[in-house]
């Protein structure tokens, strides 16, 4: 995985505040990701599970790194003092309670924007994160059916259906761009071969 968070790297307009990036993989069944300030990514093992293909995968870390890039990931002063010291990842799940906090959905709009064009850049059908968005949408009409009926604005997250529609939208005005950005890799996410290896179905 870090190997795709490096390829995706120098396409963050702030890329040079990082010397690095650290990215851990957490032991936990539910489907998850975060980005928490200083650089740091979470992805949980169910995630993983969810993701059906690379191409996939890639979408959630390119969203997850367009927060870092754009500042949304601001957090109250106690909770930047407890970022800046090393992560006991064996309390993984509580560190992110922590220093988490939810983010308005303008932002999360603008880091699935972001993470269209991004993965469309380094040759990743954008398809793939608007069908994963698509599988939590219908997952959350079956587990959480009275959320359609929440308005969007006072959701931690905009409705995961619209986000698919919209970021097909964004991949329609980008394809022309971004003629080559067809590679899925279900294949590689199984084995866990990025793409910049022997490329796979």
């Amino acid at each position: 995985m870090l190997s795709l968070v490096k390829s995706l790297k120098p396409l963050m307009k702030q890329a040079k505040r990082y010397d690095r990036l650290n990215l851990r993989l957490i032991e936990s069944q539910s489907s998850d990701a975060f980005a928490i300030a200083g650089g740091h990514l979470l992805i949980t093992r169910g995630l993983l599970k969810t993701c059906e293909s690379e191409a996939a995968l890639v979408g959630v870390l390119a969203h997850e790194l367009s927060h870092l890039d754009r500042g949304h990931l601001i957090i109250p002063l106690k909770q930047l003092k407890l970022a800046r010291q090393p992560i006991s990842f064996q309390k993984s799940m509580m560190w992110i309670n922590l220093v988490t906090r939810p983010l308005r959905p303008e932002q999360e709009r603008e880091a699935d924007s972001d993470a269209t064009e991004w993965m469309m850049a380094v040759g990743y059908s954008p398809r793939e994160l608007a069908s994963l968005l698509n599988r939590w949408d219908q997952q959350q009409q079956q587990t959480m059916p009275w959320m359609q009926f929440i308005p969007g604005f006072v959701k931690t997250h905009p409705n995961p259906g619209k986000r698919s529609r919209d970021v097909l939208l964004a991949a329609d005005k980008l394809k022309l761009k971004f003629p080559e950005a067809t590679y899925v890799g279900a294949q590689n996410l199984r084995q866990l071969t990025p793409k910049a290896k022997p490329q796979l179905p």
